[in-house]
């Protein structure tokens, strides 16, 4: 969850490295089919795709190839990006105050990181993926790439080795810009890529966490994934919905990626844009694992 722009619409171990994604890179581009199923009032998003990892193919779209506002959808990549450019996991790094107070005055959702706060690379993690913090999205790619500017070049370069001809990153945290988009179809396909790495498919799986006390918060800073708040867990019940990232812009709608595991043992991921209610994403994912996910 971002915050608001007005542009306009465009069609714990210790020492320890994050896994590294697959090398080479090995992308899998779930194929369109006579069986895909195209949807229409089913579901309240505008936008919508799930996808059947295992073999390889779109079980139910929803206009998924049209260009979107991603959101915060943004910071998987983000996260993509940040894991294999931050060599040490608990590493304590902070922000300066002109990087926070432009944050602060951006809109943009945040964990609460004060001037010289120091938290590790980890707790930053969970709290750009949890809970969509832009402060915590904006350490890590500053630490990455040494400037934002920079990092966002990385995410453009690692959207081009991954083929997304309809992807283009103007910031890291999501926020609106007419140079930023993606589709339902490939967000999916960075959801898949970030699953492939344990430690990011650890934190987007992660219902609750706590980041340990530091002087700024003596409590700590509890973190509750945004998608999991949500769900009571009233889950389909042909699958069970494993993790997700939520996201929210006056443009881009109320969003979700999310990925489940079938009773039949298959990776499905389900990625709806543009709903207008804070819950239609929820029940909207429920709609599609249910009733398509074993579409064949």
């Amino acid at each position: 969850n971002t915050g608001t722009s007005s542009s306009s619409v465009v069609s714990k171990t210790q020492n320890h490295s994050p896994p590294e994604t697959t090398k080479p890179l090995k992308v899998i581009y779930p194929e369109f089919s006579n069986d895909t199923v195209n949807l229409t009032d089913q579901l309240n998003s505008e936008h919508a795709i799930l996808i059947d990892v295992d073999n390889a193919v779109v079980l139910a779209d929803k206009q998924s190839r049209d260009k979107i506002y991603p959101a915060s959808l943004v910071k998987l990549m983000t996260a993509i990006v940040a894991v294999e450019n931050i060599s040490d996991l608990d590493e304590k790094i902070s922000l300066d105050q002109e990087v926070l107070s432009k944050l602060y005055n951006s809109d943009a959702i945040m964990i609460g990181l004060q001037e010289g706060e120091k938290l590790s690379v980890t707790d930053l993690f969970y709290g750009m993926i949890m809970f969509s913090g832009a402060d915590a999205a904006t350490a890590l790619a500053i630490k990455a790439a040494g400037s934002v500017e920079d990092f966002v070049v990385l995410m453009n370069k690692k959207a081009n080795e991954m083929g997304l001809e309809n992807t283009h990153f103007a910031n890291v945290v999501g926020l609106d810009d007419e140079s930023q988009y993606s589709t339902c179809y490939d967000l999916a396909i960075i959801m898949q890529q970030l699953l492939k790495n344990d430690f990011l498919r650890k934190v987007i799986s992660t219902e609750n966490y706590l980041i340990k006390p530091t002087e700024s918060h003596p409590d700590g800073i509890n973190l509750k994934n945004s998608m999991f708040a949500k769900m009571y867990g009233t889950e389909p019940e042909v699958a069970t919905v494993k993790g997700g990232k939520t996201g929210f812009t006056n443009n881009a709608g109320f969003c979700l990626a999310s990925y489940a595991d079938t009773n039949d043992g298959r990776l499905v991921i389900a990625v709806t844009t543009n709903s207008n209610g804070s819950y239609r994403p929820i029940y909207d994912c429920f709609e599609l694992y249910k009733n398509y996910s074993l579409s064949k």
